[in-house]
């Protein structure tokens, strides 16, 4: 059994008057047990947590309107139609901020289980490994972990975050346009990124892959609430893209 679900065991068996708990000194049979007969049936217990669902967490770097903004829209969506509420955390993309974050929001009790768009980095911060163990409810936005058991939702054949040969996001694209237009060597030459915002206001539009990241925000939260709800999910699950070429597609 892991932490999690002792703990919320143990929650449900305080609820119902089966145990004391005192703070600094632990969980204690009640003195003065209720009439056991007249407690929820498992069954019942499990049609009542799931109709209780209360919160789950967010955490991510920062707010791009090129793809995070797009995945906290589909998280927040989903979440309104499943009457959860939402926590929302940014780490602006330090692994040490988000692992103190993910301490935060689990000690709190806050929260029934998280989504994390994890920074990246050389290395998995020790909160997030410390929720793989212990089989908390865990949804990987974005990227999996290599040789980590955990649930992910990614872009359907994508790299992960951070590969030395990802091609660049859209601010580090426009860089690319004004250093090669700068140098004459422009013409003939065809520039690709990922996440190319919808925004009026681009100074170009490039070739680019558009993740739908609405789409993946969505299913985190039904993969998340599946977890609480002790149903198995799948380690990876992916979501279609499209490649958008402005000079076919306008």
């Amino acid at each position: 059994m892991s932490r999690i679900t002792f703990k919320k065991a143990l929650q449900t068996l305080d609820r119902d008057g089966v145990v004391e708990r005192i703070v600094g000194k632990g969980s204690f049979v009640a003195a003065q047990l209720p009439a056991l007969e007249r407690l929820p049936s498992p069954e019942a217990a499990l049609r009542s947590r799931r109709v209780r669902r209360s919160c789950i967490g967010f955490v991510l770097p920062a707010f791009s309107p090129a793809f995070e903004i797009g995945l906290l829209e589909g998280v927040e969506a989903r979440t309104a139609e499943l009457g959860l509420n939402l926590i929302v955390r940014r780490t602006h993309g330090r692994q040490n901020v988000e692992e103190q974050v993910i301490d935060s929001l689990m000690s709190s009790e806050l929260v029934d289980g998280l989504i994390v768009f994890a920074v990246n980095g050389d290395y998995y911060n020790r909160s997030l490994l410390r929720l793989v163990l212990e089989r908390a409810p865990l949804v990987l936005a974005d990227r999996a972990l290599n040789g980590i058991a955990a649930c992910a939702v990614t872009t359907e054949h994508g790299e992960p975050r951070g590969s030395p040969r990802r091609a660049p996001g859209d601010h580090g694209t426009v860089l690319v346009h004004e250093v090669l237009a700068s140098l004459g060597r422009l013409d003939g030459r065809t520039i690709a990124c990922f996440d190319m915002p919808d925004l009026p206001f681009a100074p170009h539009d490039f070739l680019h892959v558009r993740q739908d990241e609405r789409a993946m925000g969505r299913l985190a939260v039904d993969l998340l609430v599946a977890q609480v709800d002790d149903d198995a999910v799948p380690p990876v699950s992916t979501v279609p893209y499209v490649i958008v070429d402005p000079t076919t597609d306008r």
